[in-house]
């Protein structure tokens, strides 16, 4: 059964950055003294990040993840941290070029526990009617994290939020590095997240990176993390309009 038999999804629209050859400890203060981001105070938040799934990957196979979040935040005008704990489902949604839009279900629950009432208005229940594989769900890999935040204005009314992630992904014993940019839109047409990438582009190498943190979690898990991602065969209609189809191709080849 598909994760898509639920109500209108909550919509994440998201561009994802690499940050080839970067230096992971000074890239918050280089990205702080870009034009687009300099003079704007940035947040900090240490993030642990536990997804889970059952044990024949129903989830997965769905193309759906559900994580449980730590987040530890100094809390505004005092010296001692807050945490809160987040419990988001997501669907893969589409994506292309880095660019992903995403169903996103996010509730606040209590601290480090799965809570079935939160997952109410996701797609949740529609793999699970009958409420008996919510209790197979267990940890299968998480994220550790810095992450550096910063809201952009721009043109048209739009606002940017930029989140830097520096950490690792964790299954089992394996761990791979993790630092890459996200460019979430909050407000205003999506085109704006390629302008302010483009900006910061100017001064720091980046590229588009496809795989969320899902995916590069079960990559680690299955020891395919290096393995080569191979174009797709396209299934093109013969009067497909020349620019959307070249978009599409063009898209697989730069994810090869």
């Amino acid at each position: 059964m598909k994760a898509s038999s639920a109500p209108p999804a909550p919509a994440e629209t998201e561009l994802k950055l690499a940050l080839p050859g970067a230096d992971p400890r000074d890239l918050a203060a280089r990205l702080a003294r870009l034009a687009p981001l300099a003079g704007v105070a940035p947040r900090v938040q240490v993030l642990r990040n536990l997804y889970v799934d059952t044990p024949d990957q129903l989830l997965r196979g769905a193309r759906a993840a559900l994580r449980l979040r730590s987040l530890r935040e100094p809390a505004p005008g005092q010296a001692r941290t807050r945490t809160q704990w987040l419990q988001t489902f997501k669907t893969a949604g589409s994506g292309q070029g880095g660019l992903s839009q995403r169903g996103e279900w996010e509730q606040p629950v209590r601290q480090g526990r799965l809570d079935l009432l939160a997952l109410q208005a996701t797609p949740w229940h529609g793999l699970d009617p009958e409420g008996r594989r919510f209790g197979e769900l267990a940890p299968v890999f998480e994220t550790h994290a810095t992450r550096t935040l910063w809201e952009v204005r721009g043109a048209r009314g739009s606002r940017i939020e930029v989140a830097l992630d520096v950490g690792e992904v964790r299954a089992g014993e394996r761990r791979q590095p993790l630092c890459e940019l996200e460019l979430e839109l909050l407000a205003g047409p999506a085109d704006a997240l390629f302008v302010l990438a483009g900006r910061i582009a100017r001064s720091l190498a980046v590229l588009p990176a496809h795989l969320s943190k899902a995916e590069r979690g079960w990559r680690l898990l299955d020891g395919t993390t290096h393995a080569p991602r191979r174009a797709r065969k396209l299934d093109l209609a013969e009067d497909a309009p020349v620019l959307p189809a070249a978009q599409i191709v063009l898209g697989e080849m730069l994810g090869q």
